[in-house]
């Protein structure tokens, strides 16, 4: 009898323990769920965070000023006071408050998204600058159109800017090539007039442009490549033009 009561005391103890261990269990593993959950919920409110944040940055917006060089139903690039260009995709919703319109050579104010240097920006609005140009727009426009005609090597185009007879420098020491006529032109060695210095007006800022006595003046900086226009009753064309650095 005495040793049935050992065993069933035993037996007991080993019960108790048994509980007593797997109650342990439970609450570390209680314990290690809460922990689990806390952490998830944290990354999950971080990672919201930084979703608003995104989207918050997305949304912000800046206003910069230039003229206008290129423009289009989709896009439009501009060029600021200091020769910069840049480029901005036109946003669907995209405003225009401007009494004349978009114009080429005229002074814009372009509220953009995205960044500019990367090719993200993307107008969202177009206004009135404040920028006070010393030349008419019409120069400016001008200007412009004959630079992208040198730049893309497009003698039928730069033969139209050209008042005849007109004068091409060709180096410092005075050597040059009168030319009579539009005929005479179209006929000359498109590599003669379209040199590597010549192609570089791309990168002239007209905000350097000037009126003097013999007309507009537009070269390059720290070159002799550019070339210089008058008004014509009305009409622009170049009366002389350089094409050696």
């Amino acid at each position: 009898m005495k040793k049935v009561s050992k065993i069933i005391a035993v037996t007991c103890m080993l019960t108790m323990t048994l509980m007593s261990l797997t109650a342990c269990g439970s609450g570390n593993t209680t314990t290690e769920t809460t922990q689990a959950s806390t952490e998830a919920a944290a990354e999950t409110t971080t990672e919201a965070a930084e979703t608003v944040e995104t989207a918050e940055t997305a949304t912000e917006t800046a206003t910069i000023e230039g003229l206008v060089w290129e423009a289009s139903m989709n896009s439009i690039q501009i060029q600021v006071e200091d020769g910069t260009q840049y480029f901005f995709t036109m946003a669907d919703d995209c405003t225009t408050d401007l009494a004349d319109g978009v114009l080429l050579g005229a002074p814009v104010a372009v509220t953009y998204t995205g960044n500019l240097d990367d090719g993200t920006a993307t107008a969202v609005a177009l206004g009135e600058s404040s920028l006070e140009m010393s030349c008419p727009t019409e120069a400016y426009a001008f200007a412009m159109s004959t630079i992208n005609a040198i730049a893309f090597m497009d003698q039928d185009g730069f033969a139209d800017a050209l008042a005849y007879p007109t004068y091409m420098n060709l180096d410092d020491q005075g050597n040059g090539v009168e030319i009579a006529s539009k005929d005479d032109f179209l006929a000359m060695d498109e590599t003669e007039v379209f040199t590597e210095a010549f192609c570089m007006i791309n990168d002239v800022n007209l905000f350097g442009m000037t009126k003097a006595e013999a007309g507009y003046v537009v070269y390059l900086d720290d070159s002799h490549a550019g070339f210089t226009f008058v008004d014509q009753d009305g009409t622009f064309a170049i009366t002389g033009f350089s094409v050696y650095e």
